[in-house]
């Protein structure tokens, strides 16, 4: 099979249907589309080349400095640990990022300002930080080849639904003056969740929801399975189901002590008003 070119990649997206000046978060792999010509910086060059001038691509650039396993948080200098595209748009011209230590979000663009402003110590899915802001702004979500298992934005919907399970989580922090700040994050995706699938993520519960609404949109871009979906409808889709369906996120597996634990915890939980993220007024 010949290698992948930039332009197979923007014609692949345009297939998808994404248009120019549209919002991207793009979840990647870049060895499922075989080989690539030009490696992750082709692939970082035909996602600004589809959206143009006048769009955005965000990509996450999740560095999970907990101590002891990671050095402490660095903006400029922590790298990306999920995956080539992530670690090589991380230091690509004009790229902005989140002051985030476990969780950072990178942009290019004209949204790219607005999505990374960082407010203070945030947790990660906080409805004030970066995926409040993406759903704020229409944006499409991509999975370049990795299936929806890294779908992080079902984790934003946990934090803004107050899922019981989630947990805090220690982090720490590089200061100016060499010191090192350590502090807890609330409302951390800690556990296992039923949509960490990998290549079965077809079979996850949520994943199963939004294929039955139609909100999956699929595309083949060499050897790669490229889907989308709207943040929005991912979003309402899930606060939809989870009226009925609490544990949605969590796996049915009697052994799964996180997830059998995480389930007795909603037998008291409700589900709170979300619906006012249009009302959220982000920090200038």
């Amino acid at each position: 099979m010949s290698a992948v070119t930039g332009k197979d990649i923007v014609g692949g997206l345009r297939r998808l249907g994404v248009k120019a000046g549209e919002v991207l978060f793009c979840h990647s792999s870049l060895s499922s589309f075989g080989d690539v010509e030009g490696g992750a910086e082709t692939v970082i060059r035909a996602l600004i080349e589809t959206v143009g001038e006048e769009g955005t691509v965000a990509i996450p650039t999740f560095s999970y400095n907990f101590p002891p396993e990671r050095p402490p948080w660095d903006r400029a200098t922590s790298p990306s640990q999920v995956g080539r595209v992530t670690e090589v748009f991380r230091g690509w011209p004009g790229v902005l990022r989140t002051d985030q230590p476990s969780h950072s979000v990178s942009a290019h663009g004209p949204e790219a300002a607005f999505i990374t402003r960082a407010y203070g110590n945030l947790r990660p899915y906080d409805r004030l930080g970066p995926f409040g802001k993406m759903y704020r702004l229409g944006t499409r979500i991509l999975f370049l080849g990795c299936g929806l298992s890294p779908n992080s934005t079902l984790h934003a919907c946990e934090d803004w639904a107050e899922m019981p399970y989630l947990g805090p989580t220690e982090v720490h922090v590089a200061q100016a003056d060499g010191s090192v700040r350590r502090f807890a994050l609330q409302k951390m995706p800690v556990g296992h969740r039923d949509f960490y699938r990998a290549r079965e993520w077809r079979k996850a519960k949520v994943n199963q929801r939004l294929a039955q609404r139609g909100l999956l949109a699929e595309v083949t871009i060499g050897q790669a399975e490229v889907v989308g979906i709207w943040a929005r409808d991912l979003v309402d889709a899930c606060m939809d189901v989870f009226a009925g369906e609490p544990d949605l996120l969590l796996c049915d597996n009697p052994g799964c002590e996180f997830c059998v634990r995480g389930k007795a915890l909603l037998s008291h939980w409700q589900l709170p008003r979300w619906d006012h993220l249009e009302a959220v007024r982000f920090p200038e």
